[in-house]
This record gives structure tokens, sequence and C-alpha cells, in this order.
């Protein structure tokens, strides 16, 4: 399956994707395959997001820090 991450440019957009993962527990000698739903979208948490006009992603900038506390 491929997945089309360009939707993921406009903003206020997400993926919604299932995986399906393997639990193993050795001491009790069993295997439990469940599937796990993972939610994908663009953060702001490092970079600030550039947006035109039409709500689409077009670039990032780094967060700029002023006034960092020196210690003695």
């Amino acid at each position: 399956m491929i997945l089309n991450f360009k939707i993921l440019l406009i903003k206020d957009t997400f993926l919604k994707k299932v995986q399906t993962k393997w639990f193993k527990n050795l001491s009790e000698g069993h295997i439990k395959v469940l599937d796990q739903l993972y939610t994908i979208k663009v953060t702001d948490n490092k970079r600030k997001l550039i947006f035109s006009n039409n709500n689409k992603l077009i670039g990032t900038k780094p967060f700029k820090i002023d006034n960092i506390i020196k210690k003695n």
C-alpha cells in the first residue's frame, strides 16, 4: 500500500494508517497480532510552518530564541 503524503501539505490535514503489529510474551508463550492505528500530521514542534494563501505548506523556518539567560 502506497500512501500519498502530499495531502499533508494542506493545512490541518492528517492521514490515518493501520499497521499490524506482533506482541510476544515469552514467559507465557504466546503471540498477539493486533492492528494499531497511527495518525500522521505535520507539526510545528521544531520549526515554524509557512503556508501560502491557499493553505498549502510552502516551507519552514527555524524558531529564533532571544534573551538567553547566561548563568555564572
